[in-house]
């Protein structure tokens, strides 16, 4: 009875997270001659190019690491996205939506580890820090020198 019961709950959390997630029953047809997707195309692009011209005008993305933007704008944004989270604006469903106390809670099974366990992202980064030491230590100092002037 489990079984069908969490069958049951994943269906409906499924639609939900297309009708509210994805905001498809904002429009009467999302996908006809895929207008509405192409918007949310435009929205996205127009930000992002916004976001790269204004990297570029402070000197590249080493300067805005630098002088700390990237890192507030990344605060910024995490702080925002939980507001509206908080306010209802957005919705994720079993979240902020649709969680009564009929919910169940549905455990799935990861196949896969998760990509950022801690241990083998430690280990990842003293393998990269080993290669970069490697590159270092075999590379032509005079033609690394001449290509930086060039």
């Amino acid at each position: 009875m489990g079984w069908s019961l969490e069958a049951i709950q994943l269906s409906e959390d499924a639609a939900r997270i297309l009708q509210n997630e994805a905001r498809l029953t904002e429009v009467m047809d999302p996908l006809a001659g895929s207008y509405y997707v192409e918007s949310l195309t435009d929205q996205v692009e127009t930000a992002a190019w916004a976001e790269f011209d204004k990297i570029q005008s402070m000197g590249g993305v080493v300067k805005a690491i630098e002088s700390g933007y990237l890192q507030r704008e990344v605060a910024r944004s995490a702080y925002d996205r939980q507001k509206r989270l908080e306010e209802g604006q957005d919705l994720i469903i079993g979240v902020n939506c649709y969680t009564g106390e009929s919910e169940l809670e549905v455990q799935t099974t990861r196949l896969v580890a998760h990509p950022y366990d801690p241990d083998r992202r430690e280990n990842a980064e003293k393998v990269q820090i080993e290669r970069l030491k490697e590159v270092k230590r075999g590379r032509d100092s005079k033609r690394w020198q001449s290509c930086l002037r060039s």
